[in-house]
């Protein structure tokens, strides 16, 4: 529910200096006074009166108390996560003696090798004894069914929960002349033909990608999300794919096999292109449509990060050590004046203590869906036919052509690696957008909830494309009410005009469309507010998700499974920020599910520490449902039970249903409280409370994200996010595999990969000095095999562990070699209990097996 935006002014100077103690002040502070006010006033009115009000109130003061104990209790807990000397170190070295291995064959030859030579033997006990430790393999393409109810099942029927991570944010962006260039750094319009995304995410020359993606087995994070974009794949022009880029990418699925890694492809896009401040798209999408992009940002049509970036190079270049008389100008002598003496000479000079200049404002970047840029490129991506139909390409309708070049783009790639067993399926698109579809009123932004960065209603926007300024309200970060700001105050148009006769107002293909016109004295005029709420044709009320996603996604399908007809197909919701209500779960057909299904493939972030930066253990909100949650454990609880409701959704997908894979979800490492990355705790909380989501809910899932080239100033390098598990600026051991990972007692956890039955439930407790996992099953005598492969990190526990049993209602056993768990063929629920190993717990619990060694193949 929004704030009312005067309540959120009033609010704002307040808002723009929170952190976690701030909760503190607000909440745990007043409950204490309180207390301690009950308590007294209980014990004065007993005394004086002997009344049994007096014992009540004093009571209830107490418990108020105990609940705040209670609270600070749950944060002490995370101060016992385990330190360096608990958890497991794995030699750099010896992995990259793994890579080649000792007789010059690689890891996938040995593999091989020893598939061959005992055929029986499972994938995961092939790898060569000196592979470094990881997780066992997870399905592979033709043991993956997705098409028989809310879980995935393997070949033998057993129920398979996924765990794994998005590689990489890196992906989004080319390599470029200029090696590792983020999205803070120039561009430009010109050369959009030239760039190269081959070696994103690794390079597999150099033995790069042997250390990335051991780190991530060892973590056991097997099943990968692997980035791609449109631009990646056809960025020097229509039908024009890059070879090279395409070998890499079936180069990099085999490199996966090789340390026992599942992937499926994920084409990513954030609010359209990189041209228009996010990725996707290649550049002549928008030329084709008729944008200039060289006037995007400077019209207001799009903002980007690298706008707050002067351009470099040009010019006749600088004369030889001509830049010390830069010492001598403005810009440098009054910054080194404020440094030294700013107190003195400048006083009224004030900058904000989170960062100086106004820059973009955190996750602002997801505004640029709003603007005419990505709004007018999605709208015409789906929904062209109706609502741009004067707007052609090449003889075809906009829609029909950007569709047409989408789908072959996806045919080429699924013919490329159709071949790859360990390549599943696809994730046709990353978080598609409405575009302007179904806004109701085109001058009322007052149902986009999206409180951060330039407010921009659909008509503002489409007068900024035409070169007209407007004056919009401005959150600085989150809530954080800033004023007005103008934009696009020269009146620069972002359409390309034919002639020096023609203005931006004649290009813009929304006024060729009616939409819009000019007055007679040269002003805008919006023509119909309501233009985009109904189908401008029949004037019907639209269902977006039946009338242009389901038959989009059709195309995509059919595009996919023409080469890979047994590839499973992951599909998120389209976002449409005014109105998050809206029906979100395409529903199939038989036939459009395919031999091995659908995935319901949807995001889930704790929105209010992503958008704060800030991670209470005390208050937040729902991100789905926006209920207010107090307590860590009713947030988890709410969180997970929220997840556990995508099954419901995913239920609707087709005849069977479909199973859940959450395909996004982490947390920022840059929050305010970790006082310069100097206190991980926040972080390694805020990463365990989502974690612990997922086994609540019993869903699969892929965390976003791992970023190879993350640092301390950069982050992902990607429009201030900073998101990754892990980053070179915290590598402390450049010979240890796990250095530089961010929160992994958290983020590293034992799970069930394959239970030969129902899961019930899963609870991994990394703050507990025990570190106990428990997971609880209902065994289904049906099944061929009585069989359960559960993850156990050496991370974790570098020392063995013990097994125990909760209740010892069933016969299980354990496989010491391969570490799996045999049940009896009866119907009960199984409990077991996993334990590290240690004196203390030695004959707890009616133990029944150990690990005597320390395990390195699970």
């Amino acid at each position: 529910m929004a704030l009312p935006l005067w309540l959120l002014k009033v609010l704002s100077p307040c808002l723009a200096h929170s952190s976690t103690r701030m909760y503190s002040c607000l909440f745990l502070t007043p409950v204490v006074v309180i207390s301690l006010i009950l308590i007294i006033e209980g014990l004065v009115t007993w005394r004086l009166q002997a009344t049994l009000t007096g014992v009540i109130v004093g009571a209830v003061g107490v418990v108020l108390i105990i609940l705040v104990v209670n609270f600070e209790l749950w944060t002490m807990m995370y101060r016992h996560i385990p330190n360096e000397d608990d958890v497991d170190r794995v030699s750099i070295s010896a992995v990259a003696e793994a890579a080649p291995g000792s007789d010059g064959s690689s890891v996938s030859e040995q593999w091989n090798e020893n598939r061959e030579d005992n055929p029986e033997r499972d994938p995961e006990e092939c790898l060569p004894l000196h592979a470094p430790p990881g997780a066992p393999r997870p399905p592979e393409r033709a043991d993956l069914i997705a098409n028989d109810g809310s879980w995935f099942k393997d070949s033998l029927g057993r129920r398979v929960l996924l765990r794994g991570i998005s590689v990489t944010g890196c992906c989004k962006l080319p390599k470029g002349v200029v090696p590792d260039e983020g999205s803070h750094r120039q561009l430009g319009s010109e050369g959009w033909k030239k760039v190269t995304f081959v070696g994103r995410p690794f390079d597999l020359d150099n033995g790069e990608a042997d250390i990335h993606l051991a780190r991530l087995r060892s973590w056991g994070m097997t099943f990968i999300r692997l980035l791609y974009t449109w631009e990646a794949m056809e960025h020097a022009g229509p039908g024009e794919y890059d070879e090279e880029y395409i070998t890499y990418i079936v180069a990099l699925c085999r490199k996966c096999r090789e340390y026992g890694i599942s992937v499926f492809l994920d084409c990513h896009q954030d609010c359209w292109s990189r041209f228009t401040g996010g990725s996707g798209a290649p550049a002549w999408t928008l030329l084709k449509v008729g944008f200039d992009l060289d006037k995007l940002e400077e019209s207001g049509a799009a903002f980007t990060d690298r706008g707050l970036y002067s351009k470099e190079g040009g010019g006749e270049g600088i004369p030889r050590m001509a830049w010390n008389a830069n010492n001598a100008r403005a810009a440098a002598g009054t910054m080194w004046t404020l440094f030294f003496a700013g107190n003195d000479f400048a006083p009224q000079t004030m900058i904000d203590k989170d960062g100086g200049g106004e820059g973009i404002p955190r996750m602002a970047w997801n505004a640029n869906n709003a603007r005419a840029a990505a709004g007018t490129m999605w709208t015409l991506f789906f929904a062209g036919n109706d609502f741009a139909p004067q707007t052609m390409i090449d003889g075809q309708t906009a829609q029909d052509y950007l569709q047409g070049k989408f789908c072959a783009m996806l045919a080429r790639l699924a013919e490329a690696v159709k071949d790859e067993p360990n390549v599943v399926g696809f994730d046709v698109l990353n978080e598609p957008s409405v575009g302007f579809v179904r806004v109701h009123d085109a001058r009322d932004i007052s149902r986009n909830e999206f409180l951060i960065g330039w407010r921009v209603d659909v008509w503002s926007a489409i007068k900024l494309a035409a070169g007209f300024s407007c004056s919009v309200d401005y959150f600085g970060s989150f809530m954080v009410w800033n004023g007005k700001k103008v934009l696009n105050p020269d009146g620069v148009s972002a359409w390309q005009v034919a002639t020096t006769d023609q203005s931006g107002a004649d290009a813009c293909i929304w006024r060729k469309n009616g939409v819009w016109d000019l007055n007679g004295d040269g002003q805008p005029v919006l023509k119909d507010p309501q233009y985009f709420a109904k189908n401008p044709k029949t004037g019907a009320e639209i269902d977006f998700m039946d009338d242009y996603a389901i038959p989009f996604y059709d195309k995509a399908l059919r595009a996919i499974r023409k080469h890979m007809p047994d590839a499973i197909i992951f599909l998120e919701p389209v976002i449409d920020m005014t109105d998050p209500g809206m029906s979100e779960q395409p529903v199939f057909t038989e036939e459009q599910a395919g031999s091995h299904g659908l995935v319901w493939a949807k995001h889930f972030y704790d929105g209010m520490t992503l958008l704060s930066a800030n991670f209470s253990r005390w208050v937040n909100a729902n991100p789905v449902t926006q209920t207010p949650l107090a307590g860590l454990g009713n947030i988890q609880r709410s969180f997970g039970k929220s997840l556990a409701n995508f099954k419901e959704e995913s239920s609707k997908m087709g005849p069977r249903g479909a199973p859940v894979l959450v395909g996004e979800c982490g947390i920022p490492f840059n929050m305010k409280s970790n006082r310069g990355f100097r206190d991980m705790s926040p972080c390694t909380a805020a990463m365990d409370t989502t974690l612990r989501a997922l086994e609540i809910g019993l869903v699969s899932a892929t965390i976003w994200t791992y970023c190879h080239i993350n640092t301390n100033l950069r982050g992902d390098d990607w429009n201030g996010e900073d998101l990754s598990l892990w980053s070179q600026d915290h590598v402390t051991d450049p010979n240890d595999l796990h250095s530089g990972g961010r929160s992994l007692a958290a983020a590293v956890r034992p799970y069930a990969l394959r239970t030969a039955g129902t899961p019930l439930s899963m609870e991994f407790l990394p703050y507990r000095k025990d570190r106990r996992f428990t997971f609880s099953f209902r065994s289904d005598m049906s099944l061929s095999t009585n069989e359960t492969i559960i993850f156990l990190p050496k991370y974790q526990y570098p020392h063995g562990a013990v097994l125990v049993i909760k209740k010892e209602t069933a016969s299980i056993a354990l496989n010491r070699l391969s570490k799996r768990l045999f049940t009896d063929t009866k119907e009960r629920v199984r409990t077991p209990l996993l334990l590290p190993r240690s004196r203390k717990n030695e004959g707890q619990m009616g133990v029944l097996f150990k690990f005597v060694h320390p395990i390195t193949d699970v």
